[in-house]
């Protein structure tokens, strides 16, 4: 495995805090499984899934959602991004999405019962997946109150409202996908409360400057 590629992989929320040493180690199980996809090749859907982490090391993938006739794309991930985690160790069968290589695309696979004989050893790679399912239950749960808030602003609002004093946004068309906004409401939305103070943008990083204001604005 490519040396960069195991750096991707120690930067990985799984392994923070774990010494590099270790982490090789189980990369060399063969619960640790390295991918190659082509263009458009399916990697996982209904019918097809392995229980296992899979973290992306070079190209890119979509994650889709079927929707009627079609399918619905939710989000594209790129490397150091992980699918997989809500489907470990739970004893529903099947994928509730379909991932599909964009462009050609590795992908590295940790079997679900690697996971669990390294969490038994190291108690930290437990806490670290704990922790990541709860900030994505928090991220959830701020969603849905998003969604039930009425106007885009107080859909910003309530996710802001539950990010500090600075939210660091990666994409803000991938952040208008997942309030279920239009990129053009969420860049309106955005205005409407830096104009009001609320917060202050500094390219990708929205810093709130009244969590106060802006809970007691969705209340």
């Amino acid at each position: 495995m490519r040396q960069k590629d195991v750096q991707l992989i120690c930067s990985c929320f799984l392994f923070e805090n774990i010494p590099p040493e270790q982490v090789e180690r189980l990369l060399e199980d063969e619960g640790a499984k390295l991918c190659s996809y082509k263009k458009y090749e399916i990697i996982f859907d209904r019918e097809h899934y392995a229980p296992s982490l899979g973290l992306v090391l070079s190209g890119s993938v979509l994650v889709s959602s079927p929707s009627g006739s079609r399918n619905l794309v939710m989000r594209e991930l790129g490397p150091g991004d992980v699918f997989g985690v809500a489907g470990l160790f739970t004893e529903e069968a099947g994928y509730v999405t379909t991932l599909t290589a964009k462009s050609p695309c590795r992908i590295l696979f940790i079997s679900q019962e690697l996971l669990r004989r390294a969490m038994a050893e190291n108690f930290t790679l437990a806490e670290n997946y704990i922790r990541f399912l709860s900030g994505r239950l928090r991220f959830l749960n701020r969603k849905i109150s998003g969604l039930a808030a009425g106007t885009a602003e107080e859909t910003l609002a309530v996710y802001l409202s539950g990010s500090g004093n600075k939210a660091n946004i990666p994409s803000y068309t991938r952040l208008a996908e997942e309030l279920g906004l239009g990129r053009a409401s969420l860049y309106r939305a955005l205005d409407s409360l830096e104009k009001s103070g609320y917060i202050k943008r500094a390219g990708h990083v929205i810093h709130v400057l009244s969590p106060e204001s802006l809970k007691e604005m969705i209340n």
